[in-house]
């Protein structure tokens, strides 16, 4: 692996009764809070081929655009 990225997010929200969610030791009873975390990596990995001649050339050309679509396909809305 040659490098990568790494992002983390945290959220966190509450809710509850105006006034009362904010009193110290009870407040959770008139309120409720949502934490959420998500993580993203984004990594570099490199692999190495040997191409003996042309034919090589293309084939690995047409593997990669063939790898391209399908991710695109996989991740089209």
């Amino acid at each position: 692996m040659l490098g990568g990225l790494i992002k983390d997010n945290g959220e966190s929200s509450g809710s509850g009764l105006p006034g009362l969610h904010e009193l110290p030791f009870i407040g959770n009873l008139f309120g409720s809070t949502i934490k959420a975390n998500t993580r993203q990596e984004l990594l570099v990995i490199i692999t190495p081929r040997a191409l003996r001649n042309e034919q090589d050339v293309l084939n690995l050309g047409e593997e990669i655009r063939n790898k391209m679509r399908a991710i695109n396909e996989a991740y089209r809305l």
